[in-house]
């Protein structure tokens, strides 16, 4: 009898260990992320470290993939080149900076963009995010540049980038405030989704064999496609003080698969000394942003020509009963208060129909908040299928005007021309001939008034022209009578003969680039220049 109460009582005290040991490793999902932290180096270290540093050089999608030479999913990508790429973390602090050097890996109109001369500063502080310098497109400062506040949607995207680490990501789902749920399968890799405490949701994919952490998911607003969901995947783990870190990190968009950043990882440094990431009590005490730049300020219509008006870049042709705007490049709340305005300019006639010069999305960002608000967009056949994916991705998580208002993409096509008139107003919308910036672009005639509307041929203060002989190849080529130009990067009109001078000055300062780099063997995108027009020799 005892030997039997000893067996029973040892197999019991085994039994309760084994419940104990079980009940200790968690749900299903938290042995997941245990097992990567384990293939990282271990829980105990994954959680000890205090800082990492991870230093590189890469290639950024333009516009993520919306800045090629067509909208056709097969053009070639057009990248940025990023030069220097140093991302500073303070894990004990939840802050990040990330300073990039960035050229365009194309020709560019301006200096900084051509070289890469600016460095970006893009800092996160918990919840607060801030930004020093101009940006990678300013004009080079001297002296101490004061940081700027950069707004709840940055903090919010620069939280997810931050969480798209190896060693993030795992000490995120390790946190007890996190949730881990929806543990799956997916080929060789095991999936856990992860809702961290402020409510994000974001995927973990976990190699089967390796346990190392393959790839993090999660979706963010933007404002040319709506919900877009970013990959963001890791390669070449390689050990670095008793912890395994990737050595190549690249990020791929739902967006016809674009890869919108590669990251070559020179060197990862842990618990290294870093600055102080903080943010300045300027930053913390700076009220909250408001709407986006140009949304209600300036706002004033200028008259240019009987029945033509234009404001901060956009013009409206007015017909016998609505309004016709060239380009819907402003966000949500700016476009809304563009139209108001116009909508209010003459009784009884609103804007109806959009003329888009071309698919880049620096001038089709606000495509979106147009087909919300009901406009027919005009503009080159060929860009009617980059126009229409825009027009029905989702924006369920983060909804924008079309998101919330959903309706159809109403497209008029031009082939080499469509012509405007009624009793009011006539004019010519052509498309570009010969022009190696946008093959799918047109422009836009009065013939009554002898006005063109044009995006992207030129802008008066430009460093650089790579594309010089476009504007007057195709007035000639269209035989227009052409007085005054109104660009859609300028904020007022400008008579042909100036506009053609500074072509032809950003023409010169091409060719005298060209030739400076290819003396100093620094050989560069577009060089040397292809301009076929007589070039005038510069004035004193």
């Amino acid at each position: 009898m005892p030997n039997r109460t000893v067996v029973l009582s040892l197999a019991l005290t085994i039994s309760m260990a084994l419940v104990i040991r079980i009940a200790g490793q968690g749900t299903p999902e938290l042995q997941l992320v245990t097992r990567a932290a384990d293939a990282l180096g271990g829980r105990d270290r994954v959680m000890a470290v205090k800082t990492l540093q991870i230093i590189g050089y890469g290639e950024l999608a333009y516009f993520n993939g919306g800045g090629n030479i067509t909208g056709d999913p097969a053009a070639p990508q057009k990248w940025q080149k990023v030069l220097e790429y140093t991302r500073t973390i303070d894990l004990e602090h939840s802050r990040t900076r990330v300073q990039q050097r960035l050229k365009m890996d194309f020709v560019f109109a301006s200096t900084a963009g051509q070289l890469g001369l600016n460095r970006t500063n893009d800092t996160l502080d918990g919840d607060i995010a801030y930004n020093i310098g101009g940006g990678f497109l300013a004009a080079p400062q001297t002296g101490a540049q004061q940081p700027q506040p950069a707004g709840a949607a940055a903090a919010r995207q620069r939280r997810m980038e931050l969480l798209a680490h190896p060693i993030t990501i795992v000490r995120a789902a390790l946190d007890p405030t996190s949730k881990l749920s929806n543990l799956r399968k997916q080929g060789d890799l095991q999936l856990v989704d992860i809702t961290v405490r402020q409510g994000d949701l974001l995927t973990l994919a976990v190699n089967s064999t390796s346990n190392l952490p393959a790839w993090v998911s999660y979706v963010g607003p933007n404002a040319n496609l709506g919900d877009v969901r970013y990959r963001t995947a890791f390669a070449g783990y390689v050990p670095d003080k008793g912890i395994q870190l990737p050595t190549g990190i690249a990020t791929t968009i739902d967006f016809r698969n674009v890869v919108q950043s590669k990251l070559y990882v020179d060197r990862n440094i842990v618990d290294a000394s870093i600055d102080d990431l903080s943010a300045p009590p300027s930053v913390r005490s700076a009220a909250p942003q408001g709407p986006p730049a140009g949304a209600n300020a300036n706002l004033k219509p200028m008259k240019v020509a009987e029945h033509v008006w234009f404001m901060n870049g956009n013009t409206f042709f007015e017909f016998d009963d609505h309004f016709t705007m060239v380009e819907a490049n402003r966000t949500d709340a700016a476009l809304q208060a563009i139209l108001k305005v116009i909508n209010g300019l003459v009784p009884g006639k609103r804007v109806t129909q959009v003329i888009q010069t071309h698919h880049h999305f620096d001038h089709s960002v606000g495509l979106r908040a147009a087909v919300a608000e009901g406009l027919t967009v005009i503009s080159r056949r060929g860009n009617e299928g980059i126009f229409r994916e825009m027009a029905t991705r989702p924006a369920k998580l983060f909804p924008d005007a079309l998101g919330r208002s959903p309706k159809p993409l109403k497209f008029i096509p031009v082939d080499d021309h469509l012509k405007l008139k009624d009793a009011t107003n006539e004019i010519d919308i052509y498309h570009i001939i010969g022009n190696y910036h946008m093959a799918d672009g047109v422009i836009v005639h009065v013939p009554a008034s002898n006005l063109l509307v044009e995006a992207d041929l030129t802008t008066q203060d430009w460093d650089f022209n790579w594309w010089g002989d476009s504007l007057m190849n195709n007035i000639e080529y269209r035989k227009i009578k052409v007085d005054t130009n109104l660009a859609v990067h300028s904020q007022k009109p400008f008579p042909l003969p100036e506009v053609v001078s500074a072509i032809e000055r950003q023409v010169r300062n091409a060719q005298a680039f060209c030739r400076r780099a290819a003396e100093a063997q620094f050989f560069q995108p577009g060089c040397p220049i292809q301009y076929n027009r007589p070039l005038p020799p510069a004035s004193n």
